[in-house]
């Protein structure tokens, strides 16, 4: 087999289990957390 052919196998398999790692964040920011702050306080007419 060609060496290239075969570095480049090696990169497919790589790059495909990392595109498989799950986040390390995995529960929902908390309201507030992820708002624009004008937009997390609710209003008042």
């Amino acid at each position: 087999m060609d060496k290239q052919f075969v570095n480049a196998q090696l990169f497919n398999i790589v790059t495909d289990l990392e595109s498989e790692r799950q986040d390390l964040n995995l529960r929902p920011l908390p309201p507030q957390g992820s708002a624009l702050p004008s937009c997390a306080t609710p209003r008042h007419n």
